[in-house]
């Protein structure tokens, strides 16, 4: 079925139960997120977008430190509804990609 941008739009949705299993590899994934970076247009060519791509254990390393954080810094109830939210949606993933711009050229 072919649908138009618009109707694409409409119809996205999140995905929620995502897992650690990925038919790409990760030197697959480093090289498409270095080429799309590369090669997309920036204003005056100025290469300000930055990647942060952790993979693995980097990945649910850095959760951790945010489950940790959390828990020093917001109530119970609030941590318990978050801590679902991560374990179920979050955590589970293969990687986490942080897109960066800076704004010196």
């Amino acid at each position: 079925m072919k649908r138009t941008f618009a109707e694409a739009l409409e119809h996205r949705r999140s995905y929620y139960s995502i897992g650690s299993d990925s038919p790409v590899l990760d030197e697959e994934v480093v090289h498409i997120i270095r080429t799309a970076v590369k090669n997309v247009p920036s204003a005056f060519n100025s290469q300000s977008t930055r990647i942060v791509l952790l993979l693995g254990d980097e990945h649910k390393k850095l959760w951790d430190i945010v489950k940790n954080t959390l828990k020093q810094r917001i109530s119970p109830e609030l941590l318990q509804r978050r801590k679902l939210r991560l374990t179920a949606a979050l955590l589970p993933g293969m990687a986490l990609c942080f897109i960066l711009r800076t704004q010196r050229l």
